[in-house]
């Protein structure tokens, strides 16, 4: 089978960071780290962070506010600096990405259906990359067994882009993050779970 090239990129407050990881992989067995980063957040963004998680914590549900809005703009930045980065110490040529996988930072989980708010716009991210993105998901145990969340201690970006990978060649390890929400993003194109 043959491999592609994928970008990971996760936003981690857990981690104190972004890290991203450039990848070649079959999907399968063949997984290779080409080049990985790590850049940690400043203590003002972290501050930030824990603002919004704080903001998020009084919402019953996913809204707009001043504050996690303030720290989703700083996350999205971030992530997209990391990818930046990720090409420039590479040297890989940016059109042979052909997937990118992301996860954005968790502020909060909304009671009602155990979604997890995730800050951090891959929607802009793809439509400066015009690259497809996989983001925010959890993984899929079998067709009859509860999600389980990725652990946000353990996930870092090659680890996205490998899913992203597998994701893309077979379309078996990933369903919205709270059973309903966007997966994929392409050029900032959102579709849901049902037409991807």
């Amino acid at each position: 089978m043959n491999s592609i090239l994928a970008a990971g990129l996760v936003a981690s407050r857990a981690k104190g960071g972004i890290s991203a990881a450039l990848v070649k992989s079959d999907g399968e067995a063949q997984f290779e780290v080409l080049h990985a980063l790590e850049l940690p957040f400043t203590s003002a963004t972290l501050e930030l962070i824990d603002e919004a998680t704080d903001a998020a914590g009084r919402l019953a549900v996913v809204t707009d506010d001043p504050v996690v809005d303030a720290a989703a703009h700083i996350v999205t930045q971030l992530l997209y600096e990391g990818y930046r980065q990720l090409i420039r110490q590479s040297n890989i040529d940016p059109t042979l990405i052909e997937v990118v996988g992301g996860h954005g930072c968790i502020v909060g989980e909304i009671a009602a259906d155990f979604t997890h708010w995730h800050i951090g716009d891959f929607g802009l991210i793809a439509r400066e990359t015009g690259k497809p993105i996989w983001a925010n998901f959890q993984r899929r145990v079998d067709d009859n067994a509860a999600p389980l969340a990725l652990d946000a201690e353990a996930i870092d970006g090659a680890s996205l882009a490998y899913v992203a990978v597998r994701q893309m060649m077979f379309k078996d390890v990933m369903f919205p993050a709270g059973g309903g929400g966007v997966i994929a993003m392409s050029e900032g194109q959102r579709f849901s779970a049902d037409v991807v």
